[in-house]
């Protein structure tokens, strides 16, 4: 982490030093831990030697910036503009994709494809300077989000809007912690004002009010009281935790889910194939459900079942867990005594089973999942249908309560069926009367009355951006990723932004 702040300072510094055009191309290797978790230090160094050498060829004679030990490069093209850098960005791209990087390392190499996401701005294009480090981040961070192995330039034009209809103009957005093109860490406690995260993936809240947040490239869950942030889980550094070890000294993998119940935190360990279960009180944690072995298996034990990708997870109040198992498609239920089966899905993807058992349903990559105690459902982000969906609980019928299938941004005031949303990340319900959905690709939330069946933009809907504490109206999001309501207090972690953002009077 310090090696990355010392690289963006100096990257910084060089910018300033530049009174021309120019653009700057912030590029990440994608899933670069998946590879070294398979590799020994010495030969991922050697892996990343082939990788900068490639790209400072291919960049060349572009100013080229890379610090050993990390996997983030930063180009500078003087003269340039977004149009020309977005260009050079994806010829490599797609030359890199072509390479065998990892080959030397033996058969089961030979195959492997490595591919890098980019993020671009330009000056005086995207406004001054540190502007132009911000919105790269934040680019970047919005190619990581979609789907990876892409280049995105920051768009400050603002299209022309969609007819939104705000559910509450009176609404004001406030940033809690972090912000565009800041990354670090939670190390000690700290004032919220002045804590940063690295890629938030996922937030829970307490009974208490307390919120937690899946700090995913941090490999950390970090809780926030109201007024401070701390570390509660996770060393903060990638690795497995081993059976005896204390919260702080368990090593996570890319967590990105969690949620609370009673006086556990339940998270899903995503790279490690694993839900892990810590006891708040003691500190104490232990596996909830995965051996650790990535595939697909139940076997009754939910200690011994293979997962494969868990992501979002939720709990009700009879002390059932349900796991998105990513990769296999699928929703998991771990009973209180332990035991793992299927709840929902049919591992093809696809759309269908709408009226019929949750089991027979196809989806297309399933997202966030929350649970909606007062209405005895489970709703599921049908993230590629760009629908979200219902489970009632107590039959397990499956239906679709927003959105029509097809992507865009429609049908505001109107029925939430006929509505269009886009890539919609994260769900949760409120009060038994409303679900919050939030949509990546329209940098939206979205807010449906279930008592009218009606959609309303809350936040959000006029363009990517990096909105400041002002009204609602005007407040401009980048891949909203999670969300989590307690009392009359809306939660939500502005991805690309590096943030944490509250609504507190969201209720008209």
């Amino acid at each position: 982490m310090m090696l990355l702040q010392s690289l963006q300072h100096e990257v910084r510094q060089a910018l300033a030093a530049y009174k021309d055009s120019f653009a700057l191309i912030a590029v990440d290797i994608d899933f670069l831990i998946r590879y070294s978790m398979r590799l020994t230090g010495d030969q991922t160094n050697c892996l990343m030697e082939k990788v900068t050498s490639f790209l400072k060829r291919e960049f060349h004679p572009h100013e080229f910036f890379y610090k050993h030990g990390l996997d983030e490069f930063y180009v500078i093209c003087s003269p340039a503009d977004n149009h020309f850098a977005l260009k050079l960005a994806e010829r490599v791209r797609k030359r890199f994709r072509g390479q065998r990087f990892a080959d030397f390392f033996g058969d089961g190499f030979r195959n492997t494809r490595m591919s890098f996401s980019a993020g671009i701005a330009a000056y005086p294009e995207n406004g001054g300077h540190d502007k132009v480090f911000e919105k790269a981040s934040v680019s970047l961070y919005a190619a990581k989000a979609y789907r990876r192995n892409q280049a995105v330039a920051f768009n400050d034009y603002q299209p022309a809007q969609p007819p939104r209809r705000l559910y509450n103009r009176q609404a004001y957005v406030e940033v809690i912690s972090g912000g565009p093109g800041k990354d670090g860490r939670v190390r000690a406690e700290i004032a919220a004002e002045s804590a940063m995260l690295w890629e938030p993936q996922a937030l829970a809240a307490s009974d208490d009010g307390r919120i937690y947040i899946a700090d995913q490239n941090n490999h950390q869950i970090v809780d926030y009281n109201g007024r401070t942030m701390s570390a509660v889980l996770g060393t903060g550094e990638y690795g497995a935790g081993r059976e005896g070890q204390k919260a702080l000294k368990w090593a996570l993998n890319k967590p990105t889910g969690l949620c609370v119940s009673d006086d556990n935190l339940y998270v899903t360990d995503t790279g490690n194939d694993t839900v892990i279960r810590c006891h708040l009180p003691t500190q104490s944690v232990n596996r909830a459900a995965g051996s650790g072995q990535s595939g697909y298996y139940n076997g009754g034990n939910a200690a011994d079942a293979r997962l494969n990708k868990p992501g979002g997870i939720a709990a009700d109040c009879r002390g059932n867990l349900y796991i998105n198992d990513i990769a296999n498609n699928i929703i998991r239920l771990v009973t209180p005594d332990g035991c793992i089966s299927d709840f929902a899905g049919n591992g093809r993807f696809g759309f269908n089973g709408d009226g019929g058992d949750a089991l027979n349903a196809a989806f297309n990559e399933i997202y966030g999942i929350g649970i909606d105690e007062a209405n005895d459902s489970l709703y599921i982000v049908d993230y590629g249908n760009h629908r979200i969906r219902r489970v009632d609980l107590k039959t397990r019928i499956i239906s679709t309560v927003t959105g029509c299938g097809r992507p865009g941004y429609s049908g505001d005031g109107a029925s939430a069926l006929d509505a269009m949303i886009n890539c919609p990340t994260a769900v949760c319900g409120a009060e038994g009367r409303y679900i919050f959905i939030a949509e990546s690709a329209n940098h939206a939330i979205r807010i449906v009355d279930l008592r009218h069946g009606t959609i309303h933009t809350l936040a959000g809907g006029c363009g990517i951006g990096t909105g400041v504490n002002e009204g609602i109206a005007d407040f401009r999001l980048a891949n909203p990723n999670a969300l989590a309501v307690t009392g009359n207090k809306l939660y939500f972690l502005d991805g690309a932004n590096n943030r944490l953002c509250r609504i507190q009077n969201w209720i008209k």
